[in-house]
């Protein structure tokens, strides 16, 4: 068996412990790498006429399928009052919520842009 002494084992130890001491004092933190250039942005143009589109069809379907109850002074939500549900919640009504009888004969697209023309 082999007898070490607590010195020597404590030598070891402080020497050790000075050894990290001495690279983490002296390391400097490695800034992230940079984030890869974003792509360019697309022009705003077809975005704008994508969206004057949707709104415009929206408004035409709104008009025919929705608007005898959804007006001031109805019984329904008004235009206004819809405006503040937001897009999501006007299209999950008209697919999944209350709407859903009404909204049943309307394509995905004609529902996002009824809630397109409520929320402009």
């Amino acid at each position: 068996m082999i007898k070490i002494s607590t010195a020597v084992v404590a030598s070891f130890a402080l020497l050790a412990l000075s050894a990290c001491a001495t690279t983490t004092s002296t390391e400097t933190a490695t800034p992230a790498p940079a984030a890869p250039a974003a792509a360019p942005a697309a022009p705003a143009a077809p975005a704008a006429m994508a969206n004057a589109a949707a709104i415009e069809a929206g408004q035409s379907t709104f008009q025919t399928r929705c608007a005898g109850c959804h007006r001031e002074g109805a019984s329904a939500p008004s235009p206004a009052a819809l405006k503040g549900f937001g897009h999501a919640k006007i299209v999950e009504a008209l697919t999944t919520g209350k709407m859903m009888r009404q909204g049943s004969s309307l394509t995905a697209d004609d529902k996002s842009n009824v809630a397109t023309f409520l929320t402009k």
